[in-house]
C-alpha cells in the first residue's frame, strides 16, 4: 500500500482537487477513530468539522474500503465507527476488532459535545 498522507494547511485546502480532498477528510476521520477507539458520526462531525453528510460519505467509502467497521449497534442511535486492520494500518492505531461500544456510549457522546461547546465559547 502507497503512502496516501497528505498534510495541507488549511489555506491551501481551496487549492487541492476533489481526489486529494477526499483523501485528506478520509484520513482526518481515521485519525478521529484512532483517537477515540470508537465514535458516532455525530460527534466524529463535532471533532474532525465535516458536516454530517460528508462524515457519513467518507465513513461508507472507508467501509467500503475495509479500513473501517461502521455499524448500528443501539438501535436508532446512529452508525458507530471503530477501525478495522487496514484503516489502522494507514494511522499507526490499532485494530477496534476487540472493542465493544459501551453502555454508557450516551455519557462519552455528551462529553465530547459539552467539551466542544465549551471550547468554542457557546456555553
Amino acid at each position: 500500500m502507497r503512502n496516501t498522507r497528505i498534510t495541507v494547511t488549511p489555506g491551501q485546502a481551496a487549492e487541492k482537487n476533489g481526489q486529494e480532498l477526499g483523501l485528506i477528510n478520509e484520513e482526518n476521520l481515521l485519525k478521529c477513530i484512532k483517537q477515540e477507539d470508537w465514535i458516532r458520526e455525530e460527534e466524529a462531525c463535532i471533532l474532525t468539522g465535516l458536516s454530517q453528510q460528508m462524515v457519513g460519505k467518507v465513513g461508507r467509502r472507508l467501509a467500503d474500503k475495509d479500513e473501517i467497521y461502521r455499524e448500528r449497534v443501539h438501535g436508532n442511535a446512529g452508525y458507530f465507527l471503530r477501525l478495522k486492520a487496514g484503516g489502522a494500518e494507514r494511522v499507526d492505531g490499532k485494530s477496534g476488532k476487540d472493542v465493544i461500544i459501551p453502555a454508557s456510549w450516551r455519557h462519552d457522546s455528551l462529553a465530547i459535545q459539552v467539551l466542544n461547546a465549551l471550547s468554542v465559547g457557546r456555553m
